[in-house]
Order: C-alpha cells, then sequence, then structure tokens
C-alpha cells in the first residue's frame, strides 16, 4: 500500500502556506504520497469544499493520513462522514481545527473507522476558543496536543515547521 497523505488547508490558506510547504516537502523526501489540493475561498460553504475533495482524495484506504488545518479540519470531519462507510483510514492530525459546535457530526462513525486522531492545539490561539477545543476533545477522543505559543499554526505566526506533526505521522505509521 501507499502511504498516502491528505493536507486539507484552512480558510484564505493554500498547500503551500505556512508549515504545509515544509511538511509535504518533508514527507514527500521520505517517499510518502502527499496529495494537498487548493480549496478556494472565495466561497466559506463547507460543502463546496467536500465536493472538491472528492475530486482530489480519490480512494480511501487504511494508508491514508488527514492533516487539516483551522476550517480545513472541520471540513475533513464532514468529507469523512459522507465517504467512509465502513471503510478504515489510518488516522486524521487537526491542527487549530474550528468547528461549528452547532453542527451534527457523526463522530462515532468517524472514530470507528479511524486508527487514531490527533488534535494540536495552541496555548494562545486568538481564532479557536475553549469550546471548540472542548467540542473536539469530548467528541473525538483524540489525542490532545497543546503547544506554546503558536498562535493560529499560521504564516502571520511565523509558523514555517511543524515538528510535532511529522512525528505524529511517523508514529502512526508504526502503529
Amino acid at each position: 500500500m501507499v502511504k498516502k497523505i491528505v493536507f486539507v488547508h484552512g480558510w484564505k490558506s493554500h498547500p503551500e502556506d505556512a508549515w504545509f510547504k515544509w511538511l509535504g516537502q518533508n514527507l514527500r523526501d521520505k517517499g510518502y504520497d502527499v496529495v494537498d489540493p487548493k480549496m478556494s475561498y472565495r466561497d466559506k460553504d463547507i460543502y463546496l469544499w467536500i465536493d472538491s475533495l472528492e475530486e482530489f482524495v480519490g480512494e480511501l484506504d487504511s494508508d491514508t493520513i488527514f492533516v487539516a488545518h483551522s476550517l480545513g479540519g472541520f471540513v475533513t470531519l464532514k468529507f469523512l462522514e459522507k465517504k467512509l462507510g465502513n471503510r478504515k483510514i489510518k488516522g486524521i492530525i487537526l491542527v487549530a481545527p474550528w468547528a461549528d459546535v452547532k453542527e451534527v457530526i457523526n463522530f462515532d462513525l468517524i472514530k470507528s473507522s479511524l486508527n487514531k486522531s490527533v488534535i494540536v492545539f495552541s496555548d494562545n490561539d486568538s481564532h479557536i476558543s475553549k469550546e471548540i477545543e472542548k467540542f473536539y476533545g469530548e467528541n473525538l477522543g483524540a489525542e490532545v496536543i497543546i503547544q506554546k505559543g503558536m498562535g493560529h499554526f499560521s504564516t502571520k505566526d511565523s509558523v514555517f515547521e511543524l515538528p510535532i506533526v511529522l512525528q505524529k505521522i511517523e508514529e502512526l505509521y508504526k502503529s
């Protein structure tokens, strides 16, 4: 099987932004298949983003990992909810995931289809509320990692490398 990593960037971002470029290069150098679609930010309709993901991702299998940032985290969950069925994937790593906490997500389906999930938050992220952290923590059953002083893990916050995500990807493939 091919070790496939799917990136889903955040709102008004792109696959070469902030730490995605560094992570993508590191993963490609190690032989991973990296799928990094550029999502349209002209429309904040997550369902249009989900349709775009369907065009790029291809088949989901037990060697697929999603790495998503901000709005991309929520989009990833909604995409997986729609696409997983009885398929299993290796896991997801969500970095500063945004959420509409009123939106219903079938967390039981998602959790049963993942080997593991990891969420990375920053202790000083002005975009992600404690309510959103709690929403993911209570519902996804993920390993939660808090990084110090990373803001929203964006270019604006000067986050151009994110070694914890590379480490977690490698750990997922060892498990």
